[in-house]
């Protein structure tokens, strides 16, 4: 079944489930961050980012 992207409807946040799957963190992070942006009334984003911690050089 195919869905058409609405305003409300970003695929970062599965896509971010995608990337940590496959071990890419960073793009997960990346993801998670985005669709917490775009949908702040979503909890699981912001949730899942608790678990990150950043470390720049």
């Amino acid at each position: 079944m195919l869905c058409w992207r609405s305003e409300k409807h970003d695929p970062a946040h599965p896509r971010a489930i995608a990337h940590e799957n496959l071990g890419d963190v960073t793009a997960a992070y990346r993801d998670y961050s985005k669709a917490a942006e775009l949908d702040p009334d979503l909890d699981a984003p912001k949730k899942e980012l608790t678990r990150f911690t950043v470390k720049r050089p």
